[in-house]
């Protein structure tokens, strides 16, 4: 039931109807005035049914609209407050716009009645009840604090009711990043997953790059088309597609790349029946926030401001009114962290921004930016909702956060930067990136019913939950009068078996009477005995609405009812099972004669003859007949029909259409910034956040390089080749469960010492990688280059190589993108403006991931390598800038350089002019921007010094080369900048005068040819700089001050269906800090009646000592020769004293370990044998 707010005495008016009957959902919507409106002030006006608001239904906008208003109640004209009564229409002196008031019903308010027009009704798609009246408070003075309130701006808020945790709102949506109902076109990349219903064109894109802990056999792609010309890179996990007229690639590590599926892993046609209810109904709750336009600069630009204050949820209705102008501007979101924001958009077409309008999120007036900063964090539970928009643009901002759920509307994404969240609509285009940001598993939101839990199940709807007798397979079901039928809930078996409830939604026009089956069929074909199920109605739209009035429901009696005495071996169509055609007549759904076999059912006479639904000899046509032994099986002998009686109608929230269960694990470690040595711990939090038990929940770890385990006495847990395997049974819905703490020791990093090798050294290679991008006229492309064998990416760019003549210039073709997207790959979005084909080519220039083994004079090299290391963080700077030249900075990180230097635009164009060097760790970005723009610049940080290994690193050596050139008038030139002989350019810059214009560069590695075009009459000159790498690193340095960074990532999996496999991964990051110790010892030691055993961490070589002492005395001493970088197991003889501790059952020991480079270690072990 929904709530009331405290303190108010609501009651339902209805038109003929008497007072006091039951209250159907409403809004509580106190009605503002400005100037000389007449106020309602502490007035809570509830609207019973659906809403009739906003631009796009009607010409005036909707009753909490912040303005003045422009239409009298009917019986009010005269005067510009509207004192005076009349038939309605325009009050005098107004003009009727966007900004009006109107009520439907009547408002007692202070000795006035005000009678409402009958308003124009909303579209019939999914309503829970019809606009039938107007709810009105008492007319006593209320406390704002407790209903909301009206300020001197119009602005009004409510307080939140109560609410209820509610599991995977989203349905079979759940965990898509892209859930589209009809047709996408795409040609930028997907970071997550991707379902589509229809036809998936553009051209190439990437899936899944940004999806966590993806095992190979995980769906990241769902389309049933696949046009031809279309490439979808799946970078990890599966795909299925119905008709692969396209190209699909798999990538990935042996463990995560997968290959085609043979079955669709969601049904996205049938899932949106359900989104569309729930979009209404979402449109439908009571607004508790404010919104609010606010002006800048004098009304130069706005800001549209959202405020909520509930800890739980907060729900905003935005107008087409307060989105208009909004240029330079920005769309605030301000709500506690952790809630849920639902953001209700006006009908018809909508735009969300223009190109210069920012979206941002905060808490308390403190905002940021909308950026991948964002992503997974506390706003993820933004949700713009879009019931009965037809069209919805995006654009502006270099970045759109929240899930969009737009299930009617074609969704476009034009100048938005990139989004951030899920894209749920019927269809989809853009030329933009979308970055995972899933919405939350569990939110908790008002009027919930028939929400499905593992132990009540197919309850809370409009007839109760009906329990069947005779173990019938399909039930039919009449609803009451004046109601329509929009979905049930029918349960066959146990939750376990995978035969738990199942909500299904009818589409359009809703039946009256339904006769279905469990979904699930048996593995011959045959309908599983249904259990117990439930029924929602609502009101029946009236004639000529667009729906199935409750006669017009009667059409296809005799086509249907065949289906409640079909036995279940005749039973294979799922159609005749489940259609909502099913909306039968009584009398025709009993008949005998309606008792056919399901060829019978089919009849295309009987289907569609209005006659035939309405009598029973119908059923006996010559079409429909069919002979006596398909009505006389045995099973359809014991078949028997179950109907339902008239129960309350609660409204609010659809149940999910199939709950199921979403396993997570959020990994946690005792201290993420230990020294070398040093002994921590892992813990993992395993959770069920779905509404269905997970089954058989398996956690696994595979310990990464750089830490040691210390042995597992975690019940149920393993640890077999470094992977800890944790087996937890089931985990009920709701339940979480704690597994660990898990000991490890770190290993040691370089620490003390004098170098084995002093005057060793190691090569580095740097080399390049290239790919042609042809664009069509208008073209926008997306492409992404990645360095191979896990290079370093130093260095990307698009070179404009030709243009149809006579269609447009070099010029013509813009880079609205690049830059590094990891420390890898490289990404560009080019955009063809040319009338003709454009050519171009993408270069990056890369790093090797590590050194060549070590060299010296002497030849020995050891075999040895080093890793290049690059910051997890790029540095990185976003301003929104005016038009002219701007210039924009960045600044590494202490010890490393800036490498990969990187740019993209939000709403324009920007020449970049300029791209160079400033100090030792800066990097500048120089543009000319011709309109206001958001521009973001990035840079990765190269280390300046090698990994260390053994005990020693190793220094990068750099170079610079520099040439200023001058260019004639309209002249385009190449011109080279070469490196010296003993080193390799990995990174341009440059610095152009007025005129002239980088069409690229091309790393030839040891010389850097750049590609130059003069557009002036005149001469001009510019500066080229090429940065060069040494072919060799310096010699050796003892020790390192550098971290070493681990990642360590734990999954959990179950063998149940799981609604969001994209949280079943946690990673943590141990930040090693050097410390003095060059060597470590596990905790335990494996002891026999003659031997001990111990591990031996170290990161140097050399020799050590090996002493294991207890209670003053040595049980065993030795030497041994250290593995650098390594584990030694060392095996010493006990000594007489040691063997007699082993027999007298000693499990306590401390081991010594002395090493010629570096200090002594004495750790404590335990003795296990």
């Amino acid at each position: 039931m929904r709530r009331m707010v405290p303190g108010v005495a609501v009651t339902r008016l209805r038109p003929g109807a008497d007072l006091g009957r039951r209250r159907v959902r409403g809004h509580a919507r106190p009605r503002e005035g400005r100037g000389n409106d007449r106020a309602l002030p502490n007035v809570l006006v509830r609207w019973s049914g659906r809403r009739s608001r906003r631009p796009g239904r009607r010409a005036r906008d909707d009753p909490l609209v912040h303005g003045p208003v422009t239409t009298c109640a009917p019986g009010r004209q005269a005067g510009p407050d509207c004192d005076r009564f009349s038939s309605g229409g325009p009050c005098p002196g107004r003009t009727p716009g966007a900004e009006g008031h109107e009520y439907e019903g009547r408002v007692q308010h202070m000795g006035h009645t005000y009678e409402g027009a009958a308003l124009p009704r909303r579209s019939t798609r999914g309503r829970i009840a019809a606009l039938t009246g107007l709810v009105v408070a008492a007319a006593v003075a209320i406390s704002p604090a407790l209903v909301g309130s009206a300020d001197a701006t119009g602005n009004a808020s409510l307080t939140a009711a109560s609410c209820t945790d509610v599991d995977q709102l989203l349905g079979d949506a759940t965990g898509w990043t892209e859930f589209v109902e009809g047709s996408s076109y795409r040609t930028a990349e997907s970071e997550g997953s991707v379902a589509v219903g229809g036809t998936l064109s553009g051209s190439a894109m990437d899936v899944g790059a940004g999806l966590t802990g993806v095992k190979k056999s995980d769906a990241v792609l769902s389309v049933d088309t696949l046009a031809s010309g279309t490439t979808v890179n799946v970078q990890g996990g599966s795909a299925w597609v119905g008709d692969k007229q396209g190209t699909v690639n798999f990538n990935g590590s042996a463990s995560t790349k997968g290959s085609l599926l043979t079955d669709a892993p969601v049904d996205v046609a049938t899932s949106f029946n359900y989104l569309r209810t729930l979009s209404s109904a979402l449109d439908g709750l009571d607004v508790t926030g404010t919104t609010q336009r606010v002006s800048v600069d004098n009304g130069a630009k706005y800001r549209l401001v959202l405020t909520g204050t509930g800890s739980d949820y907060n729900v905003f209705d935005v107008t087409a009114a307060q989105l208009a102008g909004l240029q330079n501007g920005s769309i605030d979101v301000d709500v506690p962290k952790g809630s849920t924001a639902i953001i209700n958009l006006p009908s018809g077409d909508v735009t969300l921004g223009t190109t210069s309008t920012e979206f941002r999120v905060g808490t308390n007036g403190s905002f940021s930016q909308a950026s991948d900063a964002l992503k997974g964090s506390d706003y993820a539970g933004i949700l713009w909702n879009a019931a009965d928009t037809t069209s919805l643009t995006i654009s502006g901002g270099s970045a759109f956060l929240g899930t969009v759920l737009a299930p009617d509307a074609a969704v476009s994404v034009t100048s938005a930067g990139h989004t951030i969240g899920q894209m749920i609509a019927k269809s989809f285009t853009s030329q933009r990136e979308t970055h995972v940001n899933t919405f939350p598993a569990t939110v908790c939101l008002p009027d919930v019913i028939g929400a499905d839990t593992a132990d009540s199940v197919c309850d809370g709807l409009s007839s109760g939950k009906i329990d069947t007798t005779g173990e019938p397979l399909t039930v039919t079901v009449d609803a009451p009068a004046g109601k329509v039928i929009d979905y049930y809930c029918v349960k066959a078996g146990s939750i376990k078996q995978g035969l738990g409830p199942r909500t299904v939604y009818e589409a359009e026009p809703y039946p009256t009477s339904i006769t279905f089956s469990y979904p699930v069929i048996m593995k011959n074909g045959g309908l599983r005995a249904i259990s117990h199920y439930a029924v929602h109605w609502i009101d029946a739209p009236t004639t000529g609405s667009g729906s199935a009035s409750s006669t017009a429901a009667t059409s296809s009696s005799a086509a249907t009812s065949s289906s409640a005495a079909t036995s279940s071996s005749a039973a294979t169509s799922s159609s005749a099972a489940t259609s909502s055609s099913a909306a039968t007549s009584s009398s025709a759904a009993t008949s005998s004669s309606a008792a056919t076999s399901s060829s019978a059912a089919t009849s295309s006479s009987a289907a569609t003859s209005s006659s035939a639904a309405t009598s029973s000899s119908a059923a006996t046509s010559s079409s429909a007949a069919t002979s006596s032994s398909a009505a006389t099986s045995s099973s359809a002998a014991t078949t028997s029909t179950s109907t339902s009686t008239p129960g309350p109608d609660t409204g609010g929230i659809p149940p999910n259409p199939n709950p199921r269960s979403d396993i997570t694990v959020n990994k946690t470690v005792s201290d993420a910034s230990p020294k070398g040595g040093d002994v921590i711990s892992y813990s993992f939090t395993v959770s069920n956040l779905g509404s269905r038990a997970a089954t058989d929940v398996v956690l696994t770890d595979p310990l990464p390089d750089g830490v040691t385990p210390n042995g597992v006495s975690y019940p149920g847990c393993s640890l077999a080749s470094r992977v800890l395997t944790c087996d937890l049974g089931d985990v009920a819905a709701g339940d979480s469960l704690v597994v660990g703490p898990v000991s490890v020791t770190v290993d040691p990093t370089a620490g003390a010492g004098t170098s084995p090798n002093p005057q060793a050294y190691h090569w580095l290679t740097p080399y390049k990688v290239e790919q042609q991008v042809d664009l069509e006229a208008g073209e926008t492309r997306s492409v992404s280059v990645a360095c191979t064998d896990g290079g370093i990416l130093s260095d990307g760019n698009v070179r404009v190589d030709h243009v149809d003549q006579g269609t447009g210039t070099e010029t013509d073709v813009k880079t609205l993108w690049s830059a590094a997207s990891d420390t890898h790959t490289y990404k560009a979005i080019i955009r063809n403006d040319a009338t003709g084909r454009a050519q171009t080519k993408v270069f990056i220039a890369c790093l090797p991931a590590q050194t060549a083994e070590a060299d010296s004079q002497t030849g020995h090299g050891n075999g040895h390598v080093h890793d290049l290391e690059v910051d997890s963080t790029p540095a990185t700077s976003t301003a929104t800038v005016d038009a002219g030249r701007t210039t924009l900075t960045a600044t590494c990180t202490t010890g490393t350089t800036p490498v990969a230097p990187g740019w993209n635009t939000s709403g324009g164009v920007a020449t970049l002019v300029a791209s160079e060097a400033t100090g030792a760790r800066g990097w500048s970005w120089t543009f000319d921007v011709p309109s206001a723009s958001t521009i973001t610049v990035s840079a990765n940080c190269l280390h300046t010094t090698t990994s260390a290994v053994q005990g020693h690193t190793h220094d990068l050596v750099f170079s610079t080369v520099t040439r200023t050139v001058t260019v004639p008038a309209g002249s385009s030139v190449e011109e080279q900048v070469i490196c010296a002989d003993d080193a390799k350019g990995v990174l341009a810059s440059w610095n152009l005068g007025d005129g002239l214009v980088s069409l690229g560069n091309d790393p030839r590695i040891k010389t850097r040819a750049f590609q130059l075009r003069n557009t002036s009459d005149t001469a001009a000159t510019g500066t080229l700089t090429l940065y060069c790498l040494g072919d060799r690193t310096s010699v050796e340095s003892v020790g390192t001050s550098s971290p070493v960074s681990i990642d360590n990532t734990a999954r959990v999996d179950s063998t149940s269906e799981d609604a969001d496999p994209a949280n079943n991964a946690s990673t943590v990051t141990l930040t090693v800090r050097p410390g003095t110790a060059t060597v470590a010892v596990p905790r335990t030691a494996a002891v026999t009646a003659r031997t001990v055993s111990v591990r031996v961490l170290s990161s140097v070589m050399g020799t050590s000592t090996v002493t294991v002492r207890a209670s003053g005395r040595t049980l065993a001493r030795g030497t041994t020769t250290l593995t650098p970088s390594g584990t030694k197991k060392v095996t010493l003889k006990l000594t007489a004293a040691g063997r007699k501790a082993v027999r007298t059952g000693s499990r306590k020991a401390t081991v010594v370990v002395d090493p010629k480079r570096g200090p002594a270690v004495s750790t404590a072990v335990r003795l296990r044998g």
